[in-house]
């Protein structure tokens, strides 16, 4: 009973999110909440879907637009991360949902683990990769610490997992220790001004195996839609896309060794 009282205290925030002057209607095209069935937490889709239709009303409006001064793309793409984190700051700083609600937005430093976080009541933490990219290629996700946090729930700050050998170990140790935790994606076209989209990696429909810079590689037009899994599925999902990225790394040294270990006593 207190599950059910919680949602429909949820559902009247959103109601009353919704009749709200300070956001603008335009940025909540798509907008859908449904508690009903929902493995992802419904508060963290709330608050999500709210991000992303701001992001989209308001790239595709101009409202915001994302710098392109470097000549590597891959440059440009990580300051347009730091520059579409700092604008979700402000908006929520200055929305008076969000506030009503306790929330907010903490930009992380370069090179986090996520781009930012959004910290509200009941120890709330929803860390966000935020994906600037053409969606025609395959892009990394090398962030062993946002998987890590995906199974465990765990800060991976808390912890020591700079080897493999030691990210297995305390992986196997707390996994599953919060079921509900997960690592979020924000994906943001660079081609097309307003079409963004959030999703997860326990809610992936496909990860690429990535040999060279493990954990995987991600082809954001495969995963438009999320798949919810039971825990147990999704950590399946996830560890066996990671394990086939090891045995891929192990390839050039088998290759090496059945040709060419005799001439490297």
């Amino acid at each position: 009973m207190a599950e059910i009282r919680s949602h429909f205290a949820l559902a009247d925030s959103v109601s009353a999110a919704l009749q709200t002057p300070a956001i603008d209607r335009r940025w909540l095209r798509g907008f859908r909440y449904n508690s009903t069935s929902m493995p992802t937490p419904a508060r963290i889709v709330v608050i999500l879907d709210l991000l992303r239709n701001y992001l989209a009303g308001a790239l595709s409006d101009r409202a915001l637009s994302l710098d392109t001064p470097n000549q590597d793309g891959r440059v440009n793409s990580q300051e347009n991360e730091r520059q579409i984190s700092h604008a979700l700051r402000l908006f929520t700083h200055s929305n008076e949902w969000f506030r009503l609600e306790g929330l907010s937005i903490e930009v992380a430093d370069p090179r986090f683990w996520h781009d930012f976080c959004v910290r509200g009541p009941g120890d709330l933490f929803i860390p966000v990769n935020v994906k600037v990219s053409t969606f025609l290629s395959a892009d990394n996700l090398s962030s062993k610490e946002g998987l890590f946090f995906s199974l465990t729930g765990v800060d991976p700050r808390s912890v020591r997992i700079n080897s493999w050998e030691q990210f297995c170990d305390q992986l196997a140790a707390n996994l599953g220790r919060n079921r509900d935790a997960d690592y979020y994606f924000l994906a943001v076209s660079k081609v097309d001004a307003g079409d963004v989209f959030w999703t997860a990696l326990k809610c992936l429909q496909r990860l690429r195996p990535n040999g060279s810079n493990p954990p995987y590689q991600c082809k954001w037009s495969e995963n438009r839609e999320r798949v919810e899994r039971p825990f147990d599925e999704a950590a399946s999902f996830v560890l066996a896309a990671l394990r086939e990225s090891f045995v891929l790394g192990a390839n050039p040294l088998l290759s090496f060794d059945r040709h060419l270990r005799r001439y490297a006593p």
